[in-house]
């Protein structure tokens, strides 16, 4: 089976040419392959679909196999996938992740004419606690308050569509980001699970970010992380509508439109190619 290993902000991947709809993958096999000590290694597994309503299909698998309606990271990484192939020739094009479709454009090329810079209309956030889904009986999802084993937290949920949970925090401290992020994952307040935002606003217009994912961990970047991030600081007035978010693999820039749409505008790389056989 032949593979791209590609990384959006060092959020990495590896993605599967499968137009022609031959590999069939299981829960294991996926596990498997994301495993950076047994296979490939990567925090996702992307596969390249054929789509009856987008240019293209991304069927996104989070590393222990499960599936996830959308990575923002991996939207970019699959936007360019297929423009450096030739799967798409316009420097626009849409990808169709779950039921949604996301409209991508190719803003800046390389040297070699390979796709370096990626925007994402990533559609608006989600506030309804209905369709996050976040069980809490507050009227908002904004300033939730909860006991995590012992630990007074304030969250606000939205979901990107994947659910996502922000905690505004003053510095980072791993093992507190870890304790959080992986107890949530079991809290009754989030059925589908969540994915965590430990958000530290150093002004109106650069923030930095580390996101806890479900079904992965810690992870270097999370682009749906950083859309939902930018629209629960805005709605709560404590940022612009124009942000840059930096995390641990790098920065992007998040711009919210009138209309509330999310631009989201990062890298993306691809690493090498090679063959597995699995």
């Amino acid at each position: 089976m032949n593979f791209c290993k590609m990384h959006g902000l060092k959020n990495d991947f590896i993605v599967i040419d499968n137009l022609d709809n031959n590999i069939k993958l299981s829960y294991n096999q996926i596990s498997f392959l994301c495993d950076r000590k047994a296979a490939i290694g990567g925090d996702g597994l992307i596969l390249i679909c054929k789509s009856n309503t987008a240019d293209i299909k991304m069927d996104y698998y989070n590393s222990d196999g499960s599936v996830a309606q959308v990575c923002g990271n991996g939207l970019r990484c699959a936007a360019k996938y297929a423009y450096d192939n030739n799967i798409i020739k316009d420097n626009k094009l849409t990808i169709q992740s779950s039921a949604k479709i996301y409209n991508c454009e190719i803003t800046k090329t390389d040297e070699n004419n390979k796709a370096y810079l990626i925007s994402v209309n990533m559609g608006k956030a989600e506030f309804d606690k209905n369709k996050i889904p976040v069980n809490t009986e507050n009227f908002s999802t904004l300033d939730i308050r909860l006991n995590i084993d012992g630990v007074e937290i304030t969250l606000s949920a939205a979901a990107m569509p994947n659910p996502h949970a922000v905690i505004i925090v003053d510095d980072f401290d791993l093992e507190y980001i870890e304790k959080i992020g992986s107890a949530l994952q079991d809290n009754r307040m989030f059925p589908q699970k969540v994915n965590v935002n430990f958000a530290k606003i150093n002004s109106d217009d650069y923030v930095e970010m580390i996101t806890y994912e479900r079904g992965v961990g810690v992870t270097q970047a999370c682009g749906s992380g950083a859309c939902a991030t930018a629209a629960v600081l805005n709605k709560k007035g404590l940022c612009k509508n124009k942000i840059n978010i930096k995390m641990p693999g790098g920065e992007m820039i998040i711009k919210i439109l009138t209309d509330n749409d999310i631009i989201m505008m990062g890298q993306a790389a691809a690493v090498f190619s090679g063959q597995i056989n699995i």
